[in-house]
């Protein structure tokens, strides 16, 4: 059925937490336990031993961040909202795609506990295109690897925690065009420590 599934250590900030889309209608002032949109997916836990643990998951369901729709509060901040419209997307759709297949190790230790996280999805940010002889635009969802970790180490009454993910490939718009933007591909490194 569907689930929701967190990675990462970091309270309030989203950087490992990758897996789910979120619903961003109200954005900064949402909950991030209720934005999060559950996924049909099958979740394997394997135990290594007393210290590490195997977890596998295999998400057919694709689902899209719910967006606000234009003229909404928050609505400015998306400028896909107005190429969705005219590619005909919904981004309220779910449909069975290519899996997502994620994998996480974790370790706990008593002092020092680490995640290593690796997932191929589909990207959050689509990019557009034109689609010739016409002046269609069409939506085009790829997908990206990320690998992430995380830490918690203890020291003393104290508790350090971090995590970081990486992207190899990110299509982001460099400059506008007269009706789209132009993308070139970068790597993305995230990270927070705390």
């Amino acid at each position: 059925g569907r689930q929701s599934v967190v990675w990462g250590k970091a309270d309030g900030f989203r950087v490992l937490d990758i897996v789910h889309p979120f619903d961003y209608r109200e954005f900064i002032l949402a909950d991030r336990e209720s934005s999060r949109l559950p996924l049909a997916m099958a979740r394997v836990e394997k135990t290594v031993n007393e210290q590490d643990t195997l977890q596998i998951l295999i998400i057919p369901e694709r689902r899209q961040d719910i967006l606000p729709n234009a003229g909404n509060r928050f609505a400015e901040i998306w400028p896909q909202l107005n190429w969705d419209s005219t590619a005909g997307t919904e981004s309220r759709s779910s449909v069975l795609r290519t899996p997502q297949v994620g994998l996480k190790w974790e370790h706990t230790g008593q002092q020092f506990s680490y995640t290593v996280n690796a997932i191929n999805r589909w990207s959050p940010q689509p990019t557009y295109t034109i689609v010739p002889p016409s002046t269609a635009i069409a939506r085009d969802d790829y997908r990206q690897w990320v690998i992430g970790s995380s830490f918690d180490l203890a020291l003393s009454e104290w508790v350090v925690r971090g995590e970081a993910t990486y992207i190899p490939t990110t299509y982001l718009a460099s400059q506008q065009s007269i009706m789209l933007p132009i993308y070139q591909n970068y790597k993305q490194f995230s990270w927070v420590l705390g």
